[in-house]
């Protein structure tokens, strides 16, 4: 099962980290919690929504600017190991199509949630985009 592959996979990290910096103890503030993805556009959003919390938290101006995100897996910028490619070629042609969707993605969001709300976190926006399905690929 993926979940029991994640829990080894963070307690390897855990323990590495730990072993490093002379430290203990959990590095993330609560359990991790995975949940079944049981639809395409479901999926859409959520790994939009991942790639865009940088942009958000004013880590970075685009997704592709942030160095730690799989996005640049996906956008065939660089190729590391850990992102499951087969899951993107099954929705896009090529990484150039995963990266005017997400563009497409990012820039509906700007207008829709962010800019219109007095502040993201303070307003039913934040609470909103949770509920937001992005839409089908082939309307954009």
């Amino acid at each position: 099962m993926i979940s029991k592959q994640i829990a080894i996979l963070l307690r390897s990290y855990m323990r590495a980290i730990n072993k490093r910096f002379f430290r203990h103890g959990n590095l993330f503030q609560q359990n991790t919690k995975a949940k079944h993805i049981d639809n395409e556009s479901y999926l859409l959003t959520l790994m939009n929504y991942i790639h865009q919390n940088p942009i958000r938290a004013r880590l970075s101006r685009k997704p592709v600017d942030w160095e730690y995100s799989s996005y640049r897996d996906y956008a065939g910028i660089r190729n590391g190991i850990l992102t499951n490619k087969s899951l993107m070629a099954h929705y896009f042609d090529s990484s150039e199509k995963f990266v005017r969707y997400s563009e497409d993605i990012v820039e509906f969001v700007k207008k829709e949630y962010w800019f219109n709300s007095k502040s993201w976190h303070d307003s039913e926006s934040w609470h909103d985009f949770y509920a937001l399905e992005v839409p089908p690929i082939a309307q954009l």
